[in-house]
């Protein structure tokens, strides 16, 4: 899994270079917004999971839910 997440980092690397020469400081800022992505996308998870358990929303509804999701 370790070599897998680093090939997907070094793309993720050579793809920020080749479309922002520019920027070099690119990269380095789509790192440090990584973990608050995982960290809202788990939430969002489990808010899913909370309104499926409950089984007062359907699916269609539930992802308009998530737009307002705080």
């Amino acid at each position: 899994m370790e070599i897998f997440q680093e090939q997907i980092l070094q793309s993720l690397d050579t793809r920020t270079k080749t479309m922002y020469p520019v920027s070099p400081q690119r990269f380095s800022k789509l790192l440090l917004r990584l973990a608050p992505l995982k960290a809202i996308s788990l939430e969002v998870m489990q808010h899913m999971e909370v309104q499926r358990a409950l089984g007062n929303t359907k699916m269609d509804n539930l992802f308009g839910e998530l737009l307002d999701f705080e």
